[in-house]
């Protein structure tokens, strides 16, 4: 297993403040790639950031109500190596 650092994503345009809402995963669930991890809020919408890979929510360091910009870390994944050999370390 590798652990994988997750970030909020710089594509989220340029509406602040961003602040995160809700996480849909717990801390210890193993999570599909295409599911919605976390919902940040901006000053005009709520976007779901979606798994780009499958894994497991080892930590979550930025809860409910953290203020965070493009680049912050989230929390961090694990995913086995052959993921990350192949969808993440390309």
């Amino acid at each position: 297993m590798r652990e994988v650092p997750f970030f909020v994503p710089d594509d989220l345009g340029p509406y602040a403040p961003e602040q995160v809402h809700e996480w849909h995963v717990a801390t210890g669930t193993e999570f599909e790639e295409g599911i919605p991890l976390v919902t940040i809020e901006t000053e005009v919408a709520r976007i779901q950031v979606m798994s780009r890979f499958p894994g497991r929510l080892k930590e979550i360091h930025a809860g409910v109500g953290y203020s965070a910009t493009p680049g912050t870390q989230l929390a961090t994944f694990e995913v086995t190596d052959w993921v990350y050999d192949n969808q993440i370390g390309e």
